[in-house]
């Protein structure tokens, strides 16, 4: 489902998972296109109901250090709200 349906028809029902494609972003972007990444989506819920997390299961090419890069973002992004 894209963020445009869910914010328009169901961000007052339920919340979303995910958000953070570790099959696009985690372990094959660089880091400054990581963050961008992060922060554009970070920022579309607009403060709607949403787990921030990795969407699909953490694979071989996602290192420890990209990872704890990611979720120290997300963790740092979700304090500023």
């Amino acid at each position: 489902m894209s963020y445009d349906t869910y914010l328009e028809k169901y961000a007052d029902r339920f919340a979303i998972l995910g958000g953070v494609c570790v099959q696009s972003a985690i372990g094959i972007l660089s880091r400054a296109e990581l963050e961008r990444e992060i922060c554009r989506v970070f920022g579309l819920p607009g403060g709607k109901r949403w787990i921030c997390c990795t969407t699909h299961f953490v694979q071989n090419h996602c290192s420890m250090e990209d990872l704890k890069f990611a979720f120290d973002l997300i963790y740092k992004l979700a304090r500023e709200i």
